[in-house]
């Protein structure tokens, strides 16, 4: 109980400390933007292009796969057990690899990703892993992997499920399983770092 309730703890105290989580976007469409917010030409009317939801999901899933191989960067520095450094040095090689192949698909679909920009609540996210107060590293650490897997999870779940057939939403349909599974293990390690 009492490490549920620190594990509680620590996600309101991440979530009030860094704003909100990543709002998912919903799937009408909007104005066009490149892969991190900067605008981008429309690829409207090209074979295979990106554009639309599409292009909406392709910015979202690129900005979590960096921040996640920033935050396993900083969590495998400066976390304070072994297995928080070692989820995090597994984390950072699965996510470079999902970048890596969300690149290939992108360029594949005639997009490319921008430099690994993040926004606002991203960097916060960051920043607030650097910061030194009571909450211990690996609680903070644990208490964002389970908020923004959790978060992004709907977002990927539902372009898998209701996006048309594309090499993209093939990519996002495969990877929906792998952040299902990191949740569950997040969410153990978020009760590991709370018990001690």
């Amino acid at each position: 109980m009492r490490a549920k309730l620190l594990v509680m703890v620590a996600a309101s105290l991440a979530l009030g400390a860094c704003g909100r989580a990543p709002a998912p976007q919903s799937r009408a469409p909007a104005p066009q933007s490149g892969a991190f917010g900067a605008a981008a030409p429309s690829r409207a009317g090209l074979p295979g292009a990106i554009d639309g939801a599409d292009a909406q999901f392709l910015s979202a899933a690129a900005m979590y796969e960096n921040y996640q191989i920033e935050a396993a960067r900083i969590a495998a520095a400066q976390g304070r057990s072994p297995s928080v450094r070692a989820y995090a040095m597994a984390a950072g090689q699965a996510h470079r690899r999902a970048l890596d192949s969300l690149s290939q698909v992108a360029q594949a679909s005639g997009a490319a990703l921008a430099p690994s920009q993040l926004n606002d609540n991203y960097r916060a996210y960051l920043a607030r892993l650097g910061q030194q107060d009571a909450i211990p590293f690996d609680i903070r650490y644990a208490s964002q992997q389970s908020l923004l897997t959790m978060s992004i999870a709907g977002r990927y779940d539902a372009f898998a499920s209701t996006a048309p057939s594309s090499p993209l939403r093939t990519w996002a349909t495969a990877q929906s399983q792998t952040i299902h599974d990191e949740i569950n293990e997040a969410r153990q390690m978020a009760s590991a770092a709370a018990a001690h």
